[in-house]
């Protein structure tokens, strides 16, 4: 990994809790997640969670601010939209 670099995959501390699984009941235990139908899903579930977790919120931005982040997605910029945007300096654009 590139230095400056951190791994925001599922499994991570920081992955998204919620897999998209439209074949099972909403909230079915997948592993550690949970299972969801669709990627806004996901998304909008795992938004939910951050608000609710206002410590969580302030370490990401302490850990993650200002570095490169690396995950496996198709899209990492809906993926990492939610955790991104909290993380950008006003210098940095949307």
């Amino acid at each position: 990994m590139p230095p400056n670099t951190v791994v925001v995959a599922r499994g991570t501390r920081w992955g998204n809790l919620f897999v998209i699984r439209p074949d099972l009941e909403p909230g079915t235990k997948v592993g550690l997640s949970a299972a969801v139908p669709t990627r806004e899903d996901a998304v909008a579930r795992y938004r939910d969670y951050l608000k609710a977790s206002p410590d969580l919120q302030e370490e990401a931005c302490r850990e993650l601010r200002g570095k490169d982040l690396a995950c496996c997605v198709r899209s990492m910029s809906r993926a990492m939209s939610v955790r991104c945007s909290k993380l950008r300096t006003p210098d940095e654009g949307a």
